[in-house]
């Protein structure tokens, strides 16, 4: 998540998972109105809106059923378990409990997604001498959207566009992803913020990123069980590129952008086999 401050009202981009008392933090920091938006429905970015429900809150339309589909009871007792059991080492199966505290489990379940406005390409948020305008970038998500500077030339891209594309349940796929990619790579941009990656080199990433997409449709798929979840998940490390019509019914793809972060992955989750 970030916070962009401005001389009139702040603006909270995503609000994590929800787990701590980030609208506390958040007052500690400003005091200034707080508008809050959401790059998209996945609950590390969604999953702490009910903690804001006395601001504006943007979401795209397009990723409101995503998001809701996360705030069930049943969902969010799913995501209470994965933090008490939260990944340390995925070689050794090694976790750890990552809750705070003052954790409150039965209320965070029970929380509903709060009402949110509709977040669409080319809407202006005016902050007082710092101007964040939208930008759609589908892919990830159908309803992805990225907050833009342009006169800093800083793009907040939530996790649209990185080191690789994850594509679940919700995802657009490669077609509007590849017309994302090329929107991005026009825009001139000098910094990234992104929803997970540390990006201090904007030309290492849109190099490999933008010849990935010239290249859908000529893939090498690896396949191998997530350790933590093997009955539910398979991971999909694709090269080159792939299409959703060949992932068929599978769960989870991953799109590695450059042989160097590809070979991070190996080391990672060990060695891969081909699948047919």
């Amino acid at each position: 998540m970030d916070l962009v401050v401005g001389t009139k009202q702040a603006m909270l981009i995503d609000t994590g998972f929800g787990f701590g008392n980030l609208r506390e933090y958040i007052s500690s920091l400003t005091e200034l109105p707080l508008v809050v938006v959401n790059t998209h429905g996945h609950p590390d970015h969604a999953g702490g809106n009910h903690q804001f429900t006395e601001c504006p809150i943007y979401m795209s339309g397009k990723d409101r059923r995503l998001a809701e589909s996360f705030f069930t009871e049943e969902e969010r007792a799913k995501t209470v378990e994965g933090a008490r059991h939260h990944s340390v080492d995925w070689s050794t199966g090694q976790t750890q409990d990552i809750l705070p505290e003052s954790f409150e489990p039965e209320k965070y379940v029970t929380a509903a997604l709060p009402a949110s406005k509709e977040l669409s390409e080319g809407m202006v948020f005016d902050l007082g001498g710092l101007v964040l305008r939208t930008v759609a970038v589908p892919g990830h998500t159908c309803g992805s959207m990225a907050l833009w500077n342009e006169e800093t030339r800083e793009l907040y891209v939530g996790d649209a566009i990185g080191k690789c594309l994850l594509l679940s349940w919700g995802s657009a796929g490669f077609a509007p992803y590849r017309d994302t990619v090329r929107k991005i790579c026009s825009m001139g941009i000098e910094t990234f913020y992104h929803g997970h990656d540390n990006i201090a080199n904007v030309g290492k990433l849109l190099e490999p990123v933008e010849a990935l997409v010239d290249t859908i449709g000529e893939s090498v798929v690896y396949r191998r069980p997530c350790p933590m979840e093997p009955e539910r998940w398979d991971y999909y490390l694709i090269r080159k590129g792939h299409t959703m019509e060949d992932m068929g019914k599978e769960s989870f793809a991953m799109v590695v952008v450059n042989e160097e972060y590809f070979s991070e992955i190996e080391k990672e989750y060990g060695e891969f086999k081909v699948s047919a």
